[in-house]
């Protein structure tokens, strides 16, 4: 099953840049501009309900598997703040102590044309919203089962940022919703110091004495776009 999992892991990372880049000078991607406008009420409610300051929710890694298994070790030992006060020293607990790490695993996609840019940026909006929400289904692909929503979403792809940050932003910004998107940059520090700020500004750390907790999922999707994220055993994300 592990292998048929494998053959149907949809690939999601650009590694190639599109020719046309998204700004005031480009309209939004179809999927934006139509939930926007009312089109889509589901997309619009879990926009609008998104929670920024939901304790319980996981800190989401999605890219390729090195970065987020690599940026996941990262986060699970680092301790450079005061996790009463938050300032920068240690204190002999990991920053992101009590917290799940969801670990997100895709496979990089040469994506050269306008016509793959334009379908990227939907595939990283359709991702985001599929990673905030509660459903995974089992290592079959098929049986539901439940998940904590994602409260951050990492996307640890520089790709995602420079093609799709503008069709993310603009979807939350439109409905006076804080995005839970965090774009990682190429410094872990520099990521986990940006993880660990949004949560204490949000007030959004679980708070619980306890090493940080892992979880692994892949990500599938239809023809159509429309995604399941797969909780899947650790060892079947390793490069």
């Amino acid at each position: 099953m592990k292998q048929t999992l494998f053959s149907l892991l949809f690939v999601l990372l650009a590694l190639s840049s599109c020719r046309q880049k998204p700004g005031n000078s480009v309209p939004v991607v179809d999927l934006v501009a139509e939930t926007i406008a009312g089109k889509r009420p589901a997309i619009q409610a879990r926009v609008k309900n998104y929670n920024p300051g939901n304790a319980e929710g996981e800190i989401v890694l999605f890219g390729s598997a090195s970065e987020v298994m690599q940026l996941a070790a990262y986060l699970d030992t680092v301790d450079v703040h005061d996790n009463v006060d938050g300032f920068l020293y240690s204190d002999g607990l990991p920053d992101f102590c009590g917290e799940t790490i969801a670990k997100v695993a895709a496979v990089p996609l040469n994506q050269e044309d306008d016509a793959a840019c334009s379908k990227y940026r939907t595939v990283m909006v359709r991702t985001a919203l599929a990673l905030m929400d509660t459903l995974a289904l089992g290592n079959d692909g098929v049986t539901p089962l439940g998940k904590e929503a994602g409260k951050m979403i990492v996307f640890t792809s520089p790709r995602v940022k420079e093609v799709a940050a503008y069709d993310l932003d603009s979807l939350f910004r439109a409905f006076g919703a804080e995005s839970p998107v965090i774009y990682a940059s190429a410094n872990l520090e520099d990521t986990a110091r940006e993880c660990y700020r949004e949560l204490r500004r949000r007030n959004a750390f679980t708070h619980k004495i306890s090493y940080p907790l892992r979880k692994s999922y892949i990500a599938l999707t239809d023809n159509e776009g429309n995604y399941s994220i797969i909780d899947t055993d650790e060892r079947y994300i390793q490069n």
